[in-house]
């Protein structure tokens, strides 16, 4: 079986599973960050630990073929669009 996982993320490719599943991922990481304090969320280690958190609420299909330092360095890539939508989100509450 694992075998299986690792030929599928070989023959699709982290870019393609990113697309794949980078909105679920995306929103799941904005929801646990809108209670965090905002200084928290711009110092890049508190983000890193913040997204390592996050990682195990994923759903078992996901975890399995994205590891979370792949998760972890997607969301650091897309920082500045996710701490916007926390920020949208905040207001909006």
């Amino acid at each position: 079986m694992f075998g299986q996982l690792l030929k599928s993320v070989t023959d699709l490719g982290v870019d393609a599973l990113w697309q794949q599943h980078g909105q679920q991922i995306q929103s799941l990481v904005v929801q646990q960050l809108v209670t965090v304090a905002e200084d928290k969320l711009n110092q890049e280690d508190e983000l890193r630990a913040l997204v390592n958190q996050a990682y195990g609420m994923l759903p078992q299909n996901i975890t399995a073929l994205l590891p979370s330092d792949v998760i972890v360095s997607k969301i650091l890539e897309n920082k500045e669009v996710i701490l916007s939508q926390v920020q949208k989100l905040r207001t909006q509450a």
